[in-house]
């Protein structure tokens, strides 16, 4: 990589291959694990082209900022470099730096949230709570309580897995996620208002409230619950067909959430850890779908597909112990 760095600084002193060879230079520093270098040389690549997709997609997946900053002193600057590593999937590296921040941080609402995320999706289900309540409980702006309220309720479904107590568990998800769906829909933000909605599904087709659960896709599906993301839609639908024993309506509806799923990445501005986590969530309900269907050859090699860099994979290894993922 720092032989093709090297070569690639000279090639960019050429003017008409520059914007090209400041592209590459920030995919390599991405595979070096550095974020803020990749950053800085996407959004250089900007400043001579602004319309360039895939630069775009780059610079959005890792979460740059307009302005890079080189390592960061206050809470916003040390929030903006873990947020970069967060959504570049380095988790682990995100709560490092969130630690290896300024004291006023360690309270902040903002920086809280990003911890919860950062260690519900390394499977840390008990930390990731506590970081979330903490937020819940704050003065926070409300977009960012709302969000911890959701990713609260997405905790819990995880957990639900994992717990003696699943009922207790599963019975706590849909009330908060119900909140947090309303706060997100004022603070206009659809995709994960839909994302409550459907926890607030799952939650109840888990516990055996199969009916109520249906109502809530029927609702979905109509004026009630306006704009509700399509593959979060699907996803409801092939539970449905699942509770009704309709397996080939099932297996049909699995595999178009996935379809969708590819669509919302763009059309709502998905992060990437979001996106895989869901994706992820998909392989397992069609996994699920399999084993019903006594097809459990498929149903084994659906759950492989599971990425294993999020708390999915939790419940993935429910249905398959002997699932293995190296240390996210």
């Amino acid at each position: 990589v720092d032989e093709a760095l090297a070569e690639l600084d000279r090639v960019s002193r050429v003017a008409p291959l520059r914007l090209l060879a400041l592209f590459f230079k920030g995919q390599a520093y991405e595979t070096k694990g550095q974020v803020d270098e990749a950053c800085r040389h996407y959004s250089e690549a900007l400043k001579g082209d602004s319309d360039l997709p895939r630069v775009r997609l780059r610079v959005r997946m890792l979460g740059c900022r307009p302005a890079q900053v080189q390592g960061g002193t206050t809470c916003d600057e040390v929030v903006a470099g873990a947020e970069r590593l967060y959504n570049s999937m380095m988790f682990r590296e995100a709560l490092e730096r969130l630690r290896a921040g300024t004291g006023q941080c360690t309270d902040e609402p903002k920086a809280l949230l990003l911890r919860g995320k950062a260690e519900l999706m390394l499977g840390e289900i008990d930390q990731a709570l506590s970081a979330l309540k903490a937020v819940v409980e704050s003065k926070g702006d409300r977009g960012t309580v709302v969000e911890a309220m959701l990713y609260t309720s997405l905790s819990k479904y995880v957990l639900s897995y994992l717990s003696p107590g699943r009922d207790k568990e599963l019975g706590e998800v849909p009330s908060t996620a119900r909140l947090a769906e309303e706060g997100l829909r004022q603070v206009a933000r659809p995709f994960l208002a839909g994302l409550g909605s459907l926890l607030r599904f799952l939650a109840l087709y888990d516990s055996g409230k199969r009916a109520e659960a249906e109502r809530l896709a029927e609702e979905a599906s109509g004026k009630e619950v306006e704009g509700l993301p399509s593959s979060l839609l699907y996803l409801m639908q092939a539970y449905v067909s699942l509770g009704k024993a309709d397996f080939e309506g099932a297996v049909r509806h699995v595999n178009e959430a996935l379809r969708r799923l590819k669509a919302d990445l763009v059309d709502y501005d998905l992060d990437l850890p979001l996106f895989v986590l869901l994706k992820d969530l998909i392989h397992v309900a069609k996994a699920r779908i399999l084993f019903e269907m006594l097809a459990e050859d498929e149903a084994f090699a659906e759950l492989e597909k599971v990425s294993g860099l999020n708390a999915v994979r939790l419940l993935a290894a429910q249905y398959n112990p002997l699932l293995r993922w190296d240390e996210a």
